[in-house]
């Protein structure tokens, strides 16, 4: 794996090396309320791909993330005039009623968004996931719900389906929720560039 050149993370406490992949209790750094998204790629907060977004329950559990414009309304994602800076979703997000900000993956960012869902269980990270977020060796966070892992790298899904064994992955055409909660032992300097591309 290749760091991008160019792109920067904020660094926080001991992180191991750069190729240590830790449990969940022990790897994740809950954030702080004043830089929440301290950890979020700088690279990214630079680009107008970000929206503010609230949350309302599914029937069949979990928690729905909808995206919303300038307005207050529900956002139509896919749509870049409604697309913000990072500063302006942060602010948006501030507001009552909201839970967070993301960010819209489209074919341009050449980004590979992984979803890991339900792969933290009591603290502790599943065995399979762990080996993929080591040779991902890029970007990791823990996902909104507290129980999957969210992985961020260049490059470009070799087949037609989103979906692999215990992964989701998406390039385009997808609101991405960030949480800023960084896994320790991923890397600082910026994403991986993924094997083949």
């Amino acid at each position: 794996m290749a760091s991008l050149k160019g792109c920067e993370f904020a660094q926080h406490g001991e992180t191991g090396g750069e190729n240590a992949v830790y449990d969940a209790t022990a790897g994740i750094a809950a954030p702080e309320t004043t830089s929440q998204y301290s950890q979020v790629p700088s690279c990214l907060k630079a680009m107008r791909i970000w929206l503010p977004f609230r949350t309302s329950p599914r029937p069949s559990g979990g928690l729905n993330k909808i995206p919303y414009d300038r307005r207050g309304y529900p956002a139509k994602y896919t749509d870049p005039s409604t697309w913000m800076s990072y500063e302006e979703a942060v602010l948006q997000s501030q507001r009552p009623g909201y839970a967070g900000i993301g960010f819209v993956l489209h074919k341009e960012l050449h980004i590979v968004g992984c979803d890991f869902d339900h792969c933290i269980v009591d603290g502790v990270l599943d065995p399979e996931v762990e080996g993929w977020v080591a040779k991902l060796n890029t970007y990791t966070e823990l996902s909104f719900s507290g129980e999957g892992l969210h992985s961020l790298a260049y490059g470009k899904l070799p087949w037609k389906a989103n979906r692999s064994g215990k992964v989701e992955m998406y390039t385009d055409a997808r609101f991405f929720v960030v949480t800023g909660r960084q896994m320790t032992g991923t890397p600082g300097s910026g994403p991986a560039r993924a094997r083949g591309n």
